[in-house]
């Protein structure tokens, strides 16, 4: 995968798929087995250092370890060393990624006795958009962006890190299923496609205008509130709730 950049923007990406032979692959795989090895030692080397000492161990004195260990190990020492640069860079993305979700449940717990959450079956949504040979997938390019995003997102880590604290701070969390919640208007309760607008919902029946991701979250708070035999629209979200 090539890119170019100018300015800091992306202008062009160019994607090439490889056609390995049997010696190539097997080295592919080495490289693999090799660097995820090193992830996983590097990792638990951040935990047990955080765990037994209180301490953190940064990125530049692992470098410096990955180089001795490339003088010892000669199967360390046959991958590229950019492959192992590029290892701990995800690592410390993974950890920066991590801190951020800790800091962003701490905040919502803190400041919510009662938290809304999506039901959200992340496993279902981001398995392969490709399909089967039976049944092909339908907008592949576009689900698999969307795939991405939502593991990048770490939406499945944050609604785990706020169902721990919540219970360790006797905070209450509510899980709602989030079926049409998009196209449903937070004002009235009118189902209808044709009310999103882009990023914005404007209802077809009331003509109630919102950001459409906020008029989401309101419907998702009004069915945690509501009662199954309650119309859509009639309740109203409470001041120290959460969705």
């Amino acid at each position: 995968m090539k890119g170019s950049r100018f300015a800091g923007e992306l202008r062009w990406l160019h994607k090439v798929r490889l056609y390995p032979t049997c010696t190539q692959e097997r080295a592919l795989l080495e490289i693999l087995r090799t660097t995820r090895a090193l992830y996983n030692a590097l990792l638990q080397q951040r935990r047990d250092a955080w765990m037994t000492r209180r301490t953190s161990v940064s990125s530049k004195q692992q470098y410096a370890e990955i180089t001795d260990l490339r003088a010892v190990e000669p199967r360390f020492a046959k991958v590229y060393r950019e492959c192992e640069d590029a290892t701990l860079r995800r690592l410390d993305l993974a950890m920066a990624r991590r801190d951020h979700l800790h800091k962003v449940s701490r905040s919502l717990v803190d400041r919510y006795d009662r938290i809304v959450l999506e039901d959200l079956r992340l496993a279902n949504m981001t398995r392969s958009a490709k399909g089967s040979v039976e049944d092909p997938g339908k907008n592949v390019k576009a689900k698999s962006g969307l795939n991405r995003e939502l593991l990048d997102a770490g939406f499945g880590i944050l609604a785990t890190l706020i169902r721990e604290k919540a219970e360790y701070a006797a905070r209450q969390v509510i899980v709602v299923n989030p079926t049409y919640s998009s196209q449903t208007c937070a004002a009235c309760g009118h189902v209808a496609a044709s009310s999103r607008e882009g990023p914005r919902f404007v209802c077809v029946r009331c003509r109630h205008e919102d950001d459409a991701d906020v008029n989401a979250a309101r419907v998702i708070l009004l069915r945690a509130e509501s009662p199954p035999t309650r119309e859509p629209g009639d309740a109203r979200g409470a001041q120290q709730d959460a969705a």
